[in-house]
């Protein structure tokens, strides 16, 4: 068995709220229609604000990217991972903090780290560098999941859980930080409108052990499960001359509420259990959310915590789930319960439905 100790989360400093990345449309998109179009993403996206590490979609506030709008200059894939490698850092190291002090756990009692991201890429990477930021042991065995896009975080506990229990003493690092807003587009192409209506930028961390925490709330991987399905058009991540260029297809929704019933169904059974407490589920869009609550008739309220890290973040791709599991432990803790079932699910390029059953545990000292 595995469990996650702690959750640490960050977002960096430009703050965008959505009628201001409406104003910059309106200046960036020369051409009325687009940003009409836009605007109408916006207002139907569920998103109130995002965050950004440049601040460049904020009102009078100077261009480190986009500079040279009006020229509809396009910068290169280059300057974009420069601003990556300068920014990236000291978002993941804020919540890969937060994650440690959380749980008790010392620099030098980190055993492996995992780095995911999808934004940006190097050697020496990220997990390189966060090591050194950390000072963790120079013995820390370090791994990276690159370009998995936003069920990654899914990819890194299934790998913690195997080295969980290959290593009974092993205290493992996740970290996953992204960059999205990076990637923007100065194009009208629905896609690009899309993506640029729904991204922000954020960082996520947890530590997993194959012991819960006798002092603190534990959160149990009790079974993970990953269903591939055949639809290799339908999301895309794609490493282009003037950046990485997304792809989300109408259609993700549909296959979502298509599918997921059945993989629900089935993980519950392997696990004997007929209902959960909670829902995680990655807010890739608001209508994927809808398609998912529709395909298992579930109130309202059973997508709070998915709806609001939507509504206050965005989706920031590889660490949104995190955060959704952030704010279900807060709904965890007011309850009183002294124990909940979760299952969460995220869905990524694939097109790939990843799921976990998860259970959280309330310390008994």
């Amino acid at each position: 068995m595995a469990y996650i100790q702690s959750i640490g989360i960050s977002v960096p400093d430009f703050k965008i709220n959505s009628p201001d990345i409406v104003r910059w449309a309106q200046r960036t998109y020369p051409i009325e229609r687009d940003w009409r179009k836009f605007k109408f993403l916006v207002s139907r996206s569920g998103i109130d604000c995002r965050y950004s590490v440049i601040p460049d979609f904020m009102p009078e506030s100077p261009s480190v990217l986009f500079h040279n709008s009006g020229q509809n200059r396009e910068p290169g894939t280059a300057e974009r991972l420069s601003v990556f490698h300068n920014n990236v850092l000291q978002m993941a190291e804020e919540a890969c903090g937060k994650a440690m002090e959380r749980a008790g756990v010392k620099p030098s009692g980190i055993t492996h780290l995992i780095a995911v991201s999808c934004t940006g890429m190097r050697a020496p990477g990220l997990e390189i560098s966060l090591s050194h930021s950390l000072a963790l042991s120079q013995n820390v065995e370090r791994s990276a999941v690159n370009f998995m896009g936003c069920y990654a975080a899914f990819h890194a506990l299934r790998q913690a859980v195997y080295i969980s229990n290959f290593d009974p003493e092993a205290r493992v690092l996740v970290s996953c930080a992204e960059t999205c807003t990076l990637h923007f587009k100065r194009s009208s192409e629905d896609d690009d409108l899309l993506s640029t209506a729904l991204f922000g930028d954020g960082a996520a961390a947890v530590i997993v052990s194959s012991k819960p925490d006798d002092r603190r709330l534990s959160l149990k991987i009790v079974r993970q499960a990953s269903r591939l399905i055949h639809a290799p058009e339908s999301m895309c991540w794609d490493i282009q001359d003037n950046g990485f260029l997304m792809k989300l297809s109408r259609e993700v929704p549909e296959y979502v509420g298509r599918h997921i019933r059945q993989i629900h169904d089935e993980l519950l059974e392997q696990c004997g259990v007929k209902n959960v407490d909670y829902y995680a589920v990655h807010p890739g869009g608001k209508n994927i959310l809808e398609a998912f609550s529709r395909a298992l008739n579930l109130s309202e309220d059973c997508l709070e915590s998915s709806f609001k890290i939507l509504r206050r973040f965005g989706n920031m791709s590889s660490p949104t789930i995190l955060f959704v599991l952030d704010e279900v432990k807060r709904r965890f803790i007011d309850s009183g319960k002294s124990e909940a079932l979760v299952f969460a699910a995220a869905f990524g390029p694939g097109l790939t439905i990843e799921v976990a059953l998860m259970k959280f545990q309330r310390s008994i000292n």
